[in-house]
């Protein structure tokens, strides 16, 4: 189970990944756009500015998946491995003949 949870945060991380880059480009394709317009200069550099900060905070959860997201699922899942390997011995109840148990 905790193989497959980490599968599947990998899995998500990675469109994370794909959907913050694109974002990214978008953002960086438009901020050039609006640089190379006519507009007033100042106005121009402050869209363009929010456009590559709107972009960079769109990786923001992308990298946060790839980076930090896996670690405790990883973790879970090389404790229940020791867990796995350990060696159990089950031992019997003793019943008592003067109580019927």
């Amino acid at each position: 189970m905790a193989r497959s949870k980490l599968k599947k945060s990998l899995r998500t991380a990675r469109f994370f990944s794909l959907v913050g880059v694109i974002t990214l480009f978008v953002c960086l394709s438009l901020s050039q756009l609006v640089s190379s317009t006519k507009l007033t200069p100042a106005i121009a550099e402050i869209v363009s500015a929010g456009l590559v900060i709107i972009g960079w905070v769109g990786m923001w959860r992308p990298i946060e998946s790839l980076l930090y997201d896996w670690w405790p699922i990883r973790e879970q899942r090389l404790i229940f491995d020791k867990i796995s390997n350990l060696d159990v011995e089950v031992i019997g109840a003793k019943t008592s003949k003067a109580t019927g148990t």
